[in-house]
């Protein structure tokens, strides 16, 4: 499996120069390539969110699904909150191997996609507000696919991992749990300077045809970022209340709108985990 890396000390940003250019963080390690240490194991004490997408429905009715599996909601760029298709086709939505191509692992993983017509939208999945006060670091790993995002030489599209560094009211989610839903969500704030990209996908990706169908397991990669959570000065990032969210933006989506026709325009991601350690990242670089 192609392997994409992004490494970026929350805060405390770290520059590496790669190939000649300065890039915030780093791309280029699988999850597995970390230090073989007990306070870097996945257990139940140090996962604050895992989704698979092995289910039909992203999101029920009752908000289970959220609290069940760690986010706040799916929204779009208006600051609406979206259950489901909403008739306007800008939509994340778990699709099975059978009715796309192949998935990460399992049988089913989530899409983001929008609207035939040049109609440009951002998508959030935002997670929900989690105390990691107690830790110093948090990795995100993930597997990830995108779709013929900045074709036609335009190149303000793409999949990214994005977290609050401010408040989460100046961010956009109110109080960062399953209630913000109800109305709390501020669409100034989500589309703010507070959230800073802690991940963005390899732009190679562009250059392929997928269409979401014509891809294969090993076309799946690998996406990471380690956060370094202690306190900085000069922001209101709070490590008691972590929020991140995946962010897709695009201008397209199916042909015709037609979820049975071809993905022009879209990513997908699959085996989300976030794990949280006391290592600082010194210990673990």
């Amino acid at each position: 499996m192609r392997t994409h890396r992004y490494l970026s000390s929350e805060l405390k940003l770290v520059m590496i120069i790669i190939a000649g250019s300065f890039i915030v963080g780093c791309s280029g390690f699988d999850p597995a390539d970390l230090p073989d240490d007990p306070d870097l194991s996945v257990t139940e004490e140090n996962v604050f969110i895992r989704d698979s997408f092995e289910r039909t429905d992203l999101f029920q009715p009752d908000d289970i699904h959220q609290i069940l599996f760690g986010w706040m909601g799916f929204i779009w760029d208006f600051g609406t909150p979206v259950q489901g298709l909403t008739g306007n086709n800008v939509e994340a939505r778990i699709f099975s191997n059978q009715e796309l191509g192949p998935v990460a692992s399992g049988e089913r993983a989530l899409y983001f996609f929008g609207r035939e017509g040049y109609s440009t939208h951002n998508l959030y999945l935002i997670s929900r507000s989690y105390d990691l006060s107690e830790y110093n670091t948090a990795i995100l790993s993930f597997k990830y696919l995108t779709f013929q995002l900045n074709d036609e030489k335009l190149n303000d599209e793409y999949l990214r991992v994005e977290l609050c560094e401010a408040s989460l009211e100046e961010c956009g989610v109110a109080d960062g749990n399953v209630d913000a839903l109800s109305g709390a969500l501020n669409p100034t704030g989500l589309q703010s300077n507070n959230w800073k990209v802690i991940f963005q996908h390899d732009s190679s990706q562009d250059l392929k045809t997928w269409n979401g169908r014509n891809h294969s397991i090993s076309d799946w990669a690998n996406g990471i970022a380690i956060l370094d959570l202690r306190d900085n000065e000069g922001t209101n990032f709070d490590r008691s209340h972590v929020v991140f969210r995946f962010s897709a933006r695009m201008r397209d989506g199916f042909v015709e709108n037609n979820l049975t026709k071809d993905l022009v325009d879209g990513a997908a991601i699959d085996d989300v985990l976030g794990r949280a350690s006391k290592l600082t990242i010194e210990d673990i670089f």
